[in-house]
């Protein structure tokens, strides 16, 4: 009877000792959380980074069709 109890706490033991290494802890949250904060505040940048790239792609792409009208009229113009 010692025996089994003995083996039961050991098997018990071996149980709790595998759950604590295996467990996710609030210390474990933490650290999760701020690398997703920190994840998330980097996209934000991108993002907004990105927002303004295409706008100023967008005034780029219009000032060169501008420019691209007004080389073909000083070019009509010149006779070229």
């Amino acid at each position: 009877m010692e025996n089994k109890i003995v083996e039961m706490m050991l098997a018990h033991d071996e149980k709790l000792k595998n759950i604590e290494q295996n467990i996710f802890s609030k210390k474990d949250g933490e650290k999760l959380f701020n690398v997703l904060d920190e994840q998330s505040s980097i996209l934000k940048r991108l993002d907004q980074e990105r927002v303004f790239s295409n706008k100023a792609i967008e005034r780029n792409a219009q000032r060169l069709d501008s420019q691209d009208k007004d080389i073909h009229k000083i070019k009509d113009a010149l006779n070229i």
